[in-house]
């Protein structure tokens, strides 16, 4: 069985845990979530940096599928 990479787990994160939250965006309310934990602990990295790292993801992807809907209608 493949592991998942870093990448991948920052991507599932992004869009399945907390995304219906409205602290979605919030370095505090992210870095606490347990599948933030959990990646930390499984990639050697600060809840902090992983956290940091959900919140760009969403920045980006959502940011992008907004702008690709907005054309769309």
């Amino acid at each position: 069985m493949k592991r998942a990479s870093y990448k991948e787990a920052i991507a599932w994160i992004a869009g399945n845990d907390g995304s219906g939250d409205t602290e979605w965006l919030d370095l505090e309310h992210v870095r606490y979530m347990l599948t933030v934990a959990l990646v930390a602990d499984l990639f050697g990295k600060d809840s902090e940096d992983v956290a940091k790292a959900v919140i760009k993801y969403r920045k980006i992807h959502w940011e992008y599928d907004a702008i690709v809907e907005r054309r769309e209608l």
